[in-house]
């Protein structure tokens, strides 16, 4: 999954080393290969960022293990 897509990003308060976030994602469109989501992160409570993630799949590339490449 690759993003395609951010929207209405919203950085509210600094997060140093050390922080706990919690992120949380409600999807709010799912198609074949793309989705739309609504995340919003917070830290000790207090949102700290929010925005609309937009991503879409992609297939992956097999890569050859190299037991199976071919000797040159």
């Amino acid at each position: 999954m690759v993003f395609t897509r951010i929207e209405n990003a919203s950085f509210r308060r600094p997060v140093t080393p050390g922080d706990q976030l919690r992120i949380e994602v409600t999807v709010l469109n799912w198609r074949t290969r793309a989705v739309k989501m609504q995340g919003n992160i917070t830290v000790d409570g207090k949102l700290v960022c929010d925005a609309i993630v937009m991503c879409q799949l992609v297939p992956r590339v097999a890569q050859k293990s190299p037991s199976e490449a071919v000797p040159e």
